[in-house]
């Protein structure tokens, strides 16, 4: 396991993160042990007055030694036209858990993001704390988390850096509405620690149908509140994208 655990981390390139990880396929899809995963991807061409180029992928690995449990995620989404950027963003997400019992887990992360739009240059993110189990049927599973984290943010175009301390709290769930259908949703809140009033919620909701047992098709919608963007950064921003995914 500590292979598997220094391949991982010499992977990370520094500047890689994203705020929304929806982790729950990666915790439920495979209970077995040892490593499993799944890649998506998504590819638009789009021709009118312009040439539209719409290109993103997301990497997920689960590796699972008795009660260890480690989640890795890569992600990087790009639309370019006329030789310019409208989304340029990435992020890399680490995750432990220590299964202590069924419906109790500690857990500790580490993430890093760009992103062009935001104007975030590099976050980095740390945090720890616990995860509990609410609901778990056989169609149905429902988690909380409430983690405190570190972050530092250093902005593009000269506007700045910060660090901070932040609560990251988390509701998900996921829904088999089939053997071959399901929809899954993460949503986050985090607040500053001395200032409530500045905080964000993010939420990715993902609606998937198996093709094969190894091949589906997604539709992933994401969206981004931040009660205090950078300069002319809007509050709120959403995405909807279809995707192909491969379970390995």
């Amino acid at each position: 396991m500590r292979y598997l655990i220094f391949f991982v981390f010499s992977c990370l390139p520094f500047g890689i993160f994203s705020q929304i990880v929806n982790i729950e396929d990666q915790r439920q899809n495979a209970p077995e042990m040892g490593l499993s995963g799944q890649a998506d991807f998504n590819f638009n061409i789009n021709k009118n007055t312009t040439v539209l180029y719409q290109l993103g992928n997301r990497i997920q690995a689960r590796y699972r030694e008795d009660e260890h449990l480690f989640l890795f995620f890569n992600e990087i989404n790009l639309v370019k036209a006329d030789g310019e950027d409208f989304v340029n963003g990435g992020f890399q997400h680490l995750r432990y858990n220590k299964i202590i019992s069924e419906k109790f887990r500690w857990e500790a992360f580490t993430q890093s993001q760009y992103n062009g739009v935001q104007k975030i240059d590099w976050r980095y993110l740390l945090g720890a704390g616990p995860r509990f189990t609410l609901l778990n049927t056989d169609s149905l599973a429902i988690n909380t988390g409430v983690l405190t984290m570190f972050e530092y943010e250093q902005l593009k175009e000269g506007l700045g850096s910060e660090a901070t301390v932040r609560l990251s709290t988390y509701l998900s769930f996921k829904y088999d509405i089939t053997k071959n259908m399901n929809l899954s949703s993460t949503t986050y809140y985090q607040p500053k620690v001395w200032n409530f009033k500045d905080y964000r919620i993010s939420n990715e909701t993902t609606f998937n149908i198996g093709l094969t047992n190894k091949l589906s098709l997604k539709v992933i919608y994401t969206l981004v509140y931040d009660s205090r963007p950078a300069f002319e950064v809007p509050e709120t921003i959403y995405n909807l994208k279809n995707a192909i995914s491969y379970k390995f």
